[in-house]
């Protein structure tokens, strides 16, 4: 055996080891005083290892399994669960914990106590689910995406759940489908993602379907098919068609125009004199002032005022307006002529055209020379490869909503991206009443709630799940939703 070290301590030699230290009585030459400094170091080391063990089962107390014996003993003696498939109550910590020991209550010393809660749903008959949802400074509860499932995918004490109903009534009448009014569903190959057709409005049998499509080519237009003049690079021309226009201004020559002078007319009206103001100047003896008067001075009937001194304008046969004022805008150039007998005043317009007017209306002919002109136009295409959707040969899939499971034609090609779930759609034939079929009341899933207020409106006398259940002309489907914690 190795010789244990000796060192000289207190002007005595001492060994250097543990064991020997606990074993020598002498060590500081005090027996007394050792086996008291023995006793304390001992006492010293079981509270460290007490300390730790405490921590350690502190820290691995599981929080979710506590809260959630807690809420099962809350439940059980307060028999405060659930009532009906569907149902849920939300237990919050504070209300679970209020009589539980001290010593539990401080299981939960750093949790917030409104926040912390446990929520309980009826999923069954006597089968509930319980889901713990923690606020606490060591852990905080997260979940991840719902999905769409079934009671079997439900972790006990861990899933988020949503109970939601489909329902089906009782109705005479045999089933017809879309688009053929087939009896046999099974030889039905359409489906799609919503009602085709506003008669056959129910949906039956869901599945997982895609659209389909055929390779080819198509004519892609220019300009969604507009006919122009011009030819597009790499397009060519199909359905010619001619657009004649008139014109003031010659326009530039091309290949495709025609042009022919021409004299063009336009209409236009201006303020014309309704009123005029006489002055009796020319009598052999004259009297003072003007009268005014609705008919030129000269064609007065009285022996006095007879002379024109000034004249009022209209536009209306009212209002007054300035003399020469545009009462009506001119009309587009035209090779109908609007000349008439009755436009007795000559002129020439400001830029140069002739005009001829009927000054007792205003109406105004203006003539002036232009241009007719022909211009050939056609629709530019090009080929291109291209998918036609089965069956409307859509050339893409938003215009197509038929789905198939399997290929409709031979060569067809699934468009993986369109996969949907969809449904075959039917009407009930009512004059077949012998046949008894059970009919969607629903396009979506409802919560317990929407479900009743839904059959209430179908003049069901239900109240509650019982009552649908006592029911033999409605019946209900239930659908989980549900999440999982992280």
């Amino acid at each position: 055996m190795k010789k244990l070290k000796k060192k000289r301590f207190n002007g005595k030699m001492v060994l250097a080891s543990w064991g020997e230290f606990m074993n020598k009585e002498t060590y500081y030459g005090d027996r007394k005083n050792i086996s008291w400094l023995k006793i304390a170091i001992i006492v010293v080391i079981l509270v460290i290892i007490g300390i730790l063990i405490f921590m350690m089962l502190k820290n691995n107390t599981n929080l979710y399994e506590e809260i959630t014996n807690v809420s099962k003993k809350y439940a059980s003696a307060t028999n405060d669960y659930p009532e009906e498939i569907g149902d849920c109550r939300t237990y919050t910590l504070d209300r679970i914990i209020a009589n539980e020991t001290s010593s539990k209550q401080k299981v939960f010393s750093t949790c917030d106590k409104t926040k912390t809660t446990v929520k309980v749903c009826k999923v069954g008959e006597n089968k509930y689910q319980y889901t713990p949802v923690l606020s606490c400074k060591r852990e905080t509860t997260s979940f991840n995406e719902w999905k769409t499932g079934t009671i079997d995918n439900l972790i006990s004490d861990n899933s988020d759940v949503q109970i939601l109903f489909t329902a089906e009534a009782a109705k005479n009448g045999a089933k017809v489908y879309y688009p053929n009014n087939e009896a046999d569903s099974t030889n039905v190959k359409e489906y799609y993602a919503q009602s085709p057709n506003a008669e056959y409005a129910l949906p039956d049998n869901e599945t997982t379907a895609y659209k389909w499509y055929v390779e080819g080519q198509a004519k892609v237009y220019y300009n969604n098919g507009e006919y122009t003049s011009s030819q597009p690079a790499g397009y060519t021309s199909e359905n010619e068609k001619t657009n004649t226009y008139t014109t003031i201004v010659k326009p530039a020559t091309a290949a495709f125009r025609t042009i022919v002078e021409t004299t063009l007319y336009a209409t236009e009206k201006v303020s014309y004199p309704y009123k005029y103001d006489c002055s009796d100047i020319a009598s052999a003896e004259p009297l003072a002032g003007t009268v005014t008067s609705p008919i030129p001075c000269e064609l007065r009937t009285d022996e006095h005022y007879k002379t024109t001194v000034g004249m009022h304008y209209t536009c209306d046969g009212t209002n007054e307006a300035a003399s020469g004022a545009v009462c009506e805008k001119r009309s587009n150039w035209s090779t109908t002529s609007c000349e008439e007998s009755n436009q007795t005043r000559k002129g020439t317009t400001s830029e140069g055209y002739d005009f001829s007017r009927n000054v007792s209306n205003g109406y105004t002919c203006v003539k002036a020379t232009g241009y007719t002109v022909t211009d050939r136009t056609w629709k530019w295409y090009k080929v291109v490869n291209t998918r036609k959707y089965y069956p409307s040969n859509a050339t893409s899939a938003s215009q197509e909503n038929t789905y198939y499971v399997d290929a409709p034609i031979a060569g067809a090609i699934k468009d993986s991206s369109t996969e949907a779930k969809v449904y075959q759609y039917y009407k009930l034939d009512e004059t077949n009443n012998t046949v008894k079929n059970w009919v969607s009341v629903s396009d979506e899933a409802m919560t317990k709630d929407e479900l009743i207020k839904t059959l209430k409106e179908l003049e069901y006398d239900v109240n509650s799940i019982a009552d649908i259940d006592n029911n033999e002309d409605i019946r209900y489907t239930i659908v989980i939703k549900y999440r999982n914690r992280k």
